[in-house]
């Protein structure tokens, strides 16, 4: 069962993620075919954002009371339904209102991340969540791509094989996924760790979403306006290049690279080496110009968040007993729902009140040291603590 779980979790998210990395390139655009201006073209996803945030820890609930697929298959088939609603949408209000939709039914990650930990020893958690960053790598380099081929035959063909793709992963839920009966209910047994235990770890990824999407809502508003590699304006074209060599990079990182840290360093030290590496990248990417200076940049902060990103993830999930699975990594995604909401506000307004690349800079070393500085001393001053005991390892630094 425990094979058969990670194989279906690793479909669905892969074919959930698909659907959503193919819908993402061109949703700025189709909201301005209909009118949208772009503060309404942000209203998109802050939107979604908020909604994102309010309902992934009641989903999450849902799923440790319920049972996880019943609770996914409701997950999932909201965002088929958004997706094809928002296929048919002619008007911005409607388009808007299907974004809201897929919010509020946004617990596919999180519940799909506790069948993960159903079935994983505490030990392997961190790398099984590793694996999964392969399917958000392969979904980064092939939907944008294929968003890009079917795009010339208008914006119903892309949306609605986002549509496909959602579809699919209900499928692969509906057939491979294992009944999961045996889940324990909520109430059953309250979870033997306290706050402490479980508040640190959140504390930690919460700091890591605001940072990741503070640095990265302003990129490709700074790249457009400073980047000339090779003489090259950077547009939309080589935004596209660089976002495919980083999922690329991602699954690399995830076969070939985490699982080795991870079991050579234990968690404490990947946390310190992914929080040093993605501080340098970020920190960096204001500084180049060249296609080398670029990826060399940009491999760094990749880096940095593939070790961070499982890492912390497996942390958050040991920390809890298994009757609340469902309920912190669907707080875990409000987390995420939060920080994308708010930190393109703060980038923007960094960005635009001290001009592009100064702002910019500003941006990435705010994000860097936000990262470096905070997870450090967090990490520093839970030694000791009880939660370290039960949620971290217990190699020496």
């Amino acid at each position: 069962m425990k094979k058969r779980t990670q194989f279906a979790v690793f479909l669905i998210v892969l074919t959930d993620l698909l659907g959503w990395a193919v819908l993402l390139p061109i949703l700025p655009f189709y909201a301005e075919k209909w009118g949208a201006t772009p503060t309404q073209v942000g209203w998109l996803f802050s939107a979604y954002a908020l909604a994102q945030l309010l309902a992934s820890p009641v989903l999450g609930r849902l799923a440790d009371r319920y049972g996880r697929k019943p609770v996914l298959l409701l997950s999932l088939g909201g965002s088929f339904l958004s997706f094809l609603g928002l296929a048919l949408a002619a008007t911005f209000p409607l388009i808007l209102l299907t974004r809201i939709l897929d919010g509020i039914t946004a617990g596919n990650l999180p519940i799909a991340h506790a069948c993960i930990a159903d079935v994983t020893e505490e030990s392997e958690r961190s790398q099984a969540f590793g694996v999964l960053g392969i399917a958000y790598g392969a979904s980064f380099l092939l939907g944008p791509a294929l968003s890009a081929v079917l795009i010339r035959f208008g914006f119903g063909v892309p949306i609605m094989a986002a549509a496909g793709f959602s579809a699919l992963s209900i499928l692969i839920t509906a057939v491979v996924l294992p009944s999961m009966g045996d889940l324990p209910r909520a109430g059953a047994r309250e979870s033997s760790r306290s706050f402490a235990a479980w508040g640190v770890p959140a504390l930690l990824l919460g700091i890591f979403f605001v940072a990741y999407n503070l640095f990265t809502s302003g990129f490709a508003l700074f790249a457009e306006r400073s980047y000339r590699p090779g003489g090259v304006l950077f547009g939309p074209e080589q935004l596209g290049w660089l976002y495919a060599y980083v999922g690329g990079l991602g699954i690399l990182i995830q076969v070939l690279f985490f699982g080795r840290v991870l079991a050579a360093l234990g968690e404490r030290r990947t946390l310190l080496l992914g929080f040093v590496i993605g501080a340098m990248g970020f920190g960096s990417l204001a500084w180049v110009s060249s296609w080398g200076g670029i990826l060399g940049a940009t491999s760094f902060a990749v880096l940095g968040v593939a070790l961070l990103r499982p890492t912390l993830t497996g942390m958050l999930s040991k920390s809890v007993g298994p009757d609340r699975q469902g309920e912190v990594m669907g707080f875990s995604q409000s987390l995420n729902g939060g920080a994308q909401l708010f930190a393109p506000l703060i980038s923007g307004v960094i960005i635009g009140s001290t001009g592009s690349s100064f702002g910019f800079l500003w941006t990435g070393l705010i994000a860097s040291v936000l990262v470096f500085g905070a997870g450090v001393n967090l990490w520093l001053g839970s030694r000791g603590r009880s939660y370290e005991k039960n949620s971290i390892d217990a190699v020496s630094v």
